[in-house]
């Protein structure tokens, strides 16, 4: 575990295959989440935002942003508040905005809306294990 604000390295000691897991949980050890496994290639840079789930039934959440990056031959990724991630933002005043990152489960902490001047950030279960996560919107009057 990295406590907030330090840093750490990983390496491999074969090239095959170089996948990671992110695995993140607040202060108080009540929201955790653990992103789907993906490779560390250079297809794999940008940001990825994260929900951390209650452990309880309360259905509180938290969110991060992933960030990859590579400068030469090594890769770096830093995890970031809520104010990194992707933000819907909802200019329409007739319409609500409900938002969804494809591929997460039909839990409500992975749904996210947006009345009209709203911002919220959106997340989901972090980098893809393979291709783009989707955003799926729908628009209710």
């Amino acid at each position: 575990w990295l406590a907030p604000g330090t840093s750490g390295a990983v390496w491999w000691s074969s090239g095959k295959q170089q996948a990671m897991q992110i695995i993140a949980s607040d202060s108080s050890s009540r929201l955790s989440a653990w992103s789907e496994p993906f490779e560390i290639r250079q297809t794999r840079i940008g940001a990825y935002p994260l929900v951390l789930k209650s452990k309880s039934t309360n259905g509180s959440r938290s969110l991060l942003c992933v960030s990859i990056d590579q400068e030469a031959a090594i890769f770096s990724i830093t995890v970031r508040g809520a104010e990194h991630c992707h933000t819907l933002v909802n200019r329409h005043p007739h319409v609500d905005v409900q938002a969804k990152l494809q591929g997460t489960s039909d839990d409500p902490a992975f749904f996210f809306s947006a009345s009209f001047r709203q911002r919220v950030s959106f997340a989901g279960l972090g980098p893809a294990a393979t291709g783009v996560n989707r955003l799926r919107l729908a628009v209710t009057s």
